[in-house]
């Protein structure tokens, strides 16, 4: 004899009901041990805290001096962090000279590099007695402009001269030259995606060291990044 959907309906909406009924049942059963109740919360996993870290630090980001911020919290083994990096302008300046009276040549790059970027990442935290590492990933903002293939140099011939301590010109030093070197300019206005690993290693009570790995994939760039913090906050280690 078949059975028709209707019915089978009701026999499964009949047994949910027993079996959501036993399991109260059963629960009210164990709420009380020799006939005296139980706390309200004696079943009940305590609450885990969630720790709040700042930390500030330095370091190399895309082959740049740079600053970083970030604010990281931690629940249980996860952790989410914000993270805001600064790198300082750079033409990759410089001077060179054969001795005191040979003539400088002098080297200036463009466009400048620089590099601003906000990061925000969610990880997993493993944990040791005076150690954490923190593996995440997470999207970037960032806003720089970064030298790409060489283009070209403009040399210009320059002459120096010694000078004495009345302001007369005493000695010319001719065959120096000023470069200017021309690169492909990398814009990165975009959104992209950051893989990082962090060491957390215990110095006080609520003082923590910081070293940072990441990579940064931009569909103009990519580039790497190595940050030393201190950070301060209480951070659970394992016991």
């Amino acid at each position: 004899m078949e059975m028709s959907a209707t019915h089978l309906f009701k026999k499964v909406a009949i047994l949910a009901t027993f079996a959501v009924l036993a399991s109260s049942a059963c629960a009210q059963g164990q709420s009380s041990t020799n006939g005296t109740p139980l706390p309200p919360d004696s079943g009940k996993a305590k609450a885990q805290p969630v720790f709040v870290v700042a930390g500030l630090g330095m370091g190399s980001v895309a082959s740049e001096f740079g600053f970083g911020f970030s604010i990281s919290f931690l629940h249980n083994s996860d952790e989410f962090e914000l993270r805001a990096i600064h790198t300082m302008p750079d033409n990759a300046s410089y001077s060179s000279s054969g001795g005191l009276l040979s003539p400088t040549n002098s080297f200036t790059s463009y466009p400048t590099q620089q590099l601003d970027e906000i990061t925000l990442l969610y990880g997993s935290t493993l944990r040791a007695a005076t150690i954490n590492i923190t593996l995440s990933g997470g999207l970037s903002w960032a806003s720089g402009t970064f030298r790409g293939d060489h283009l070209k140099d403009e040399v210009t011939q320059t002459t120096s001269y010694w000078t004495d301590i009345y302001g007369n010109r005493v000695a010319y030093l001719d065959g120096g030259t000023d470069t200017k070197k021309y690169y492909q300019e990398i814009t990165i206005p975009s959104v992209g995606y950051t893989a990082q690993m962090k060491l957390r290693f215990a110095l006080g009570k609520i003082t923590n060291l910081g070293v940072t790995g990441f990579v940064t994939y931009h569909p103009e760039k990519t580039y790497f990044g190595a940050l030393v913090s201190v950070e301060f906050g209480s951070v659970p280690y394992a016991p």
